[in-house]
């Protein structure tokens, strides 16, 4: 019996609506758009009308904070007490303190519920790079394996997952302290865009070409080079650049014959907090394929 329960934060980016299909409950985290109040992502405020105050506001830089250890404790204990094991798949460590505080309140979780099972998984990924590895575990709870089944499965292959990116600008990375690794291409000629990699969970820079066409040509060879079309599964994310993203799908799957099972998605208050309103990106995870 799949007695236990998939949990995850909103920055995997999954639609509300496909959540409810598949049975995953989030936990938001928080923007600050005035200094002063923090709004809970999908709750407070929508994606939409997010980008809407960033698109109008030039001079707009959200901070992003996660929820609180009483927060999070509160979220747990509420499927543990009907007696569900819990398995929550995290944005990856490296953007966010976060995974070390929840790993310290398991530890505490496990003295009051000693006969629970309690699996964190770090992703090393964000938005729908950490949604696909989440709809995976899904597919594989609906086909009857265990949670520690899963447990197994992300962990030997999440670091097989692809997601490569590019923005016209790198201001809200610099500005959200995000930046990381990329900061070495800043600068540079005119018009020129960058191509960046989510790897080992931290973003990296990969190469700089001319123009914003030739990023997204660029990003789409990418994975489709460095991934099997048929052991993977693919996702086109954006943040307001929906027709450019459904031409990256048409090209995927016309030029590349990788079939993308799911429409563009927007990228989310809490990762569009700290990239902007240009991106465009693709995922890739590989599938579950039983024995």
């Amino acid at each position: 019996m799949n007695n236990f329960k998939i949990l995850a934060d909103s920055c995997c980016d999954i639609p509300n609506d496909l959540l409810k299909q598949i049975d995953v409950d989030i936990i938001p985290f928080y923007t600050c758009l005035d200094g002063k109040n923090h709004l809970r992502e999908r709750i407070d405020i929508s994606v939409d009308d997010f980008y809407d105050r960033l698109i109008a506001d030039k001079n707009l830089f959200p901070k992003t904070s996660f929820p609180t250890m009483i927060e999070f404790e509160n979220f747990f204990r509420s499927y543990l007490e009907k007696n569900l094991d819990i398995i929550y798949i995290a944005m990856t460590a490296k953007f966010s303190g976060v995974f070390a505080m929840v790993s310290n309140l398991v530890e505490d979780l496990k003295k009051d519920f000693p006969n629970s099972n309690i699996i964190l998984i770090d992703s090393m990924q964000a938005t729908m790079g950490e949604g696909l590895l989440i709809l995976e575990a899904y597919k594989m709870k609906e086909a009857g394996y265990s949670i520690f089944e899963i447990a197994d499965f992300l962990n030997s292959t999440k670091s097989d997952s692809k997601l490569f990116c590019t923005v016209n600008s790198l201001e809200y990375l610099q500005k959200g302290g995000r930046i990381g690794k990329v900061s070495s291409i800043l600068g540079g000629l005119l018009n020129i865009k960058p191509v960046i990699e989510l790897k080992d969970g931290e973003l990296y820079p990969h190469s700089k070409v001319r123009g914003r066409k030739k990023a997204v040509e660029e990003i789409t060879r990418l994975i489709a080079e460095q991934t099997q079309k048929d052991e993977y599964e693919y996702v086109v994310v954006h943040s307001c650049a929906y027709d450019e993203a459904v031409e990256i799908i048409n090209n995927l799957q016309n030029n590349f014959g990788i079939k993308i099972n799911l429409p563009p998605i927007k990228i989310g208050v809490i990762i569009g907090s700290h990239i902007g309103p240009t991106v465009l990106a693709v995922a890739a995870v590989k599938k579950f394929k039983a024995n």
